[in-house]
């Protein structure tokens, strides 16, 4: 017990020296907007861990053509290839559950950017159902997960689909709780699982802050 005590107050010092160090304007951020946490299921047991966002991710599920389109709208709009440049995000708890264990994210430094569009709780999915809706009978059994690669006839068709979601986007830290999934470019971040976030960080923010 003695030598948990210890571990403890080793992990909160850590953690308290790491977001001091690394995330004040994030966590001035989240004091201006209700201490909302930003979650991500990963597949990590440690307390924390700190990590460089890449900009060269690649697709697992999704065709390449449908991946470019949306990075080619995101460039136009916000001058970034998002999709390749950032993490998913979401204020939901369940959502983050299935990715893995729920951590809290805390994006470091200043020159991090947070992008979502309130219609969309999740991207794939939204564009499953516009295009279900729009084409109900050449592409209403289209399903995006299940596809490695797209013809440029159906990628033709659905361009404009892509286009009007990517216009629905916005960049801002949401100041309320929402449901949609959020993207977040940066630099780095620290994961916090969710336990320690609960146990040391969660209602000490304006301590840190001090």
């Amino acid at each position: 017990m003695r030598f948990y005590n210890y571990l403890s107050e080793d992990i909160e010092n850590d953690l308290y020296t790491k977001l001091k160090e690394r995330c004040i304007p994030y966590l001035q951020e989240m004091q201006r907007n209700n201490y909302l946490p930003l979650y991500s299921g990963r597949d990590s047991k440690i307390p924390f861990f700190i990590k460089r966002i890449r900009k060269d991710r690649k697709p697992l599920d999704t065709p390449e053509g449908v991946h470019n389109l949306f990075n080619k709208y995101f460039k136009e709009k916000f001058g970034y290839n998002l999709r390749n440049e950032s993490i998913f995000l979401t204020m939901n708890r369940a959502f983050a559950r299935g990715y893995g264990d729920i951590h809290v994210i805390f994006p470091t430094g200043r020159n991090y950017e947070i992008y979502y569009n309130p219609e969309v709780m999740d991207l794939y999915i939204t564009l499953e159902e516009k295009i279900w809706k729009r084409f109900p009978k050449q592409l209403g059994g289209i399903n995006l997960y299940k596809i490695d690669r797209l013809d440029d006839d159906i990628l033709d068709k659905i361009d404009d689909i892509i286009e009007e979601i990517v216009d629905g986007y916005i960049k801002r830290h949401p100041k309320t709780y929402v449901k949609t999934e959020l993207m977040l470019r940066g630099e780095s971040y620290v994961a916090v699982n969710e336990y320690w976030y609960n146990k040391y960080i969660e209602n000490n923010i304006d301590e840190i802050l001090a």
